[in-house]
């Protein structure tokens, strides 16, 4: 009887494993996903206009919103609602920006608001002709290099 009994018992931990485990569901041969593939942030809408900023502003003087409007514009302020960061740009760092402009214009006035509420604002910026922009506060005021 006890010869019996340990292929019997196999028997019925199989019977029950099979039972309990999920089968994959049926989708004509292709599986199906299980997270929503996202689009590559790479990709950027056609038109754009896609530059580094490096902020070098003074110490602890991280931007918190960046605007760009076009250099005949004479509102200098941010445009918190076009906003260009994905995140807080933290002093002297980098970050990637891509801008799909609404006008043709040669010339834009690239603006920035820092984490204590003070407002800069770079003007005369000619886009696609750089890389990367890095911006600073010299004595005169806001300046910018290009590489």
């Amino acid at each position: 009887m006890r010869k019996h009994l340990l292929p019997l018992l196999l028997c019925i931990m199989l019977v029950f494993v099979s039972a309990c485990s999920e089968k994959p569901q049926e989708t004509g041969g292709i599986p199906k996903p299980t997270v929503e593939p996202r689009p590559d942030p790479s990709e950027h809408p056609k038109g754009s206009v896609v530059f580094g900023v490096i902020n070098m502003l003074p110490a602890e003087s991280d931007i918190y919103y960046m605007s760009l409007k076009p250099a005949s514009d004479e509102d200098l302020s941010v445009d918190q609602e076009h906003d260009l960061l994905k995140d807080i740009l933290k002093n002297g760092k980098r970050c990637e920006v891509a801008f799909l402009p609404e006008v043709e214009t040669q010339y834009w006035n690239l603006s920035v608001k820092t984490e204590n509420g003070n407002t800069y604002t770079w003007q005369n910026i000619e886009l696609g002709t750089f890389s990367d922009i890095t911006l600073m506060i010299g004595d005169n005021g806001p300046e910018f290099t290009l590489n």
